[in-house]
Formats: C-alpha cells, structure tokens, sequence
C-alpha cells in the first residue's frame, strides 16, 4: 500500500490544490494526509470538487473535531488545519505528547506516525539557526522512548524543511515517520522517501510510503 503527507502550509491557491491532485494521481496514493491547509469546513467539498474529480472519489464526508475530515472512496485525503508550535509553546507541545502517550502506551498492535513533529529529535537534524536546547529536545525523545518508536529507514532529502530565507536559511528534519516495536516484532516492512521542499511549500513531500504485510 502507498501512502504519503505533505504539510502544505495553505491549500486555498488553486496552484497548490493542481499540486496535491497531481501528487495523488501520479503516485497513485491509496491515502494522503495534508496538513496546514487553512480551510474553514464549508470550502472543502467544493476544492474537492474541482480539483480531485480525476483521482478522488469521495464516498462521505465527515467533519471531526481540531478541523479534521475524512473522505473514504477509492483515494482517500486526510485533511488537518490545526498546528502545534512545539518549540514555542511548550505547554502546548508536550499535550501532543501526552495525547500521543494516552494512546501508544495500552497498544498492543502495531503502529505507524507520520507528520510534521515540528521539532527535532537532536541537534543534528538542525543545519544553521539557533543550536537546539535541551529542553526543547527531551519531550520527543523521551515519547519515542515510552512507546518504542523508531524512525522508519527513509531515501531522498534528510532535512525536511527549509526556511526560504537567504539572509538567514535554515534546515531542519521536521517530518519523519516512526514505528513502534509492535511493527517490528510483526515483521512488516515500511520505508519513506522524501522529496526537497520546494516552490509550493517549505516541507518535503512524502511521495511514497510503503507497508508490505509479511508472507504467512
């Protein structure tokens, strides 16, 4: 099965609308989550509409609650307007972490994350700009430790995001994709290639992501 996300950072213009039908269509996606897309609810069922007629068949539409829908039909989009401000606001952030922890400690499937974390796991993952703090580094790693998550062997780009900025350009591994040892232990497979970011957005696309079910 493939699947991908992509952080769009506002899916109003009609160019970048062109861009997620493309990606699904070309890529032939099962399922895509786009996040950032700025969207009241009453503007998605017409975007839909006029842009993923050709690859997206939409069987239903329900809204859910922080501005997420979910269209089930032969492709599927995942649709997230809300955003966390890990290194910001820090209250904030670790509530994605303990929401993360409220459902990934009783687990016992296997399990796989992928989005935009909006934070690094070391300071590595962070080229040019403000050298990363401790504090700001702990929350993620000590969630990945309580729940057994590891990043998922990944191809293309390492830094996901870049600033746009030439006076002070900075790059980061902000989007990534984590399996839990349940994952593991089933012996399914999973990889993910990120593309650069590039004139639509300033994260990575995820073009393809694969799990393969193992041979019995």
């Amino acid at each position: 099965m493939k699947i991908g996300f992509w952080n769009v950072r506002g899916f109003n213009r009609p160019l970048k609308q062109n861009g997620v039908a493309h990606l699904v269509k070309n890529n032939e996606l099962c399922l895509l989550g786009i996040l950032e897309t700025k969207l009241t609810a009453p503007a998605i069922p017409k975007i839909l509409h006029r842009s993923f007629r050709d690859g997206v068949t939409p069987t239903t539409l329900t809204p859910l609650p922080a501005g997420v829908c979910l269209l089930s039909g032969i492709r599927q989009l995942l649709i997230f307007s809300p955003r966390i401000f890990h290194h910001k606001l820090f209250t904030v952030g670790r509530g994605m972490w303990e929401k993360l922890l409220d459902v990934g400690q009783p687990l016992t499937l296997p399990w796989l994350i992928l989005g935009d974390f909006n934070c690094v796991k070391s300071t590595t993952e962070k080229q040019l700009g403000v050298v990363p703090t401790w504090y700001e580094l702990k929350d993620f790693n000590d969630c990945c430790l309580s729940l057994g998550l590891t990043d998922a062997p990944t191809t293309g780009c390492y830094y996901t995001w870049y600033s746009n900025s030439d006076s002070n350009p900075v790059w980061c591994k902000l989007d990534r994709v984590l399996l839990n040892n349940e994952w593991l232990e089933a012996g399914l497979q999973c990889s993910a290639h990120f593309n650069p970011p590039g004139c639509l957005s300033d994260h990575s696309r995820v073009l393809s992501l694969f799990f393969i079910t193992p041979r019995p």
